[in-house]
């Protein structure tokens, strides 16, 4: 539907960056977010940020948008995997993840985590994996987008409850 085209994306932006035009990216709409997902981290690590930087970061972003909309529901998926050097942050701060979800719903924010990286084996893959993840290890192809999808609809089917 066409409600579903109100997205924002940024390849190449990092968590503080995408933290920073929260509330610039809000006003864009004349209606809040009742959904947001959030798929953030490979380029901190890419960037060598910190575990604790990252941590810091995600944690920043989920408060202002908690403050900023506080109805929304938010799905937070770990990072995918890739074929470089990155991968050991990437499932460090995976590994976090899910400590900062429960904080942040015990603060009373509507979060959910989102197993991307074991779901969806997309980039770092091999065999039939391999392509759904382009030469570089990094992004997804467009057959690699889908599983990506498919992740966040599972959690969304879950746990999203319509606005009253």
């Amino acid at each position: 539907p066409v409600q579903w085209h109100k997205h924002e994306g940024h390849p190449g932006w990092t968590i503080d960056m995408i933290d920073n035009i929260l509330n610039t990216s809000l006003k864009t709409s004349p209606t809040p977010p009742d959904l947001i997902t959030i798929h953030l981290g490979t380029n901190d690590c890419n960037a060598n940020a910190s575990l604790d930087v990252m941590k810091t970061r995600m944690i920043s972003l989920l408060d202002h948008i908690h403050a900023a909309v506080p109805l929304a529901q938010v799905f937070l998926a770990d990072v995918v995997g890739t074929g470089n050097t990155w991968n050991d942050c990437i499932v460090a701060f995976n590994a976090a993840l899910p400590a900062i979800v429960a904080a942040s719903a015990a603060k009373g924010q509507k979060i959910w985590f989102t197993p991307m990286y074991n779901e969806t084996r997309i980039c770092g893959g091999s065999g039939s994996d391999l392509g759904l993840c382009g030469g570089h290890q990094i992004h997804p192809t467009a057959a690699g987008y889908p599983r990506m999808a498919s992740a966040f609809a599972r959690t969304i089917l879950q746990h999203f409850k319509a606005p009253q």
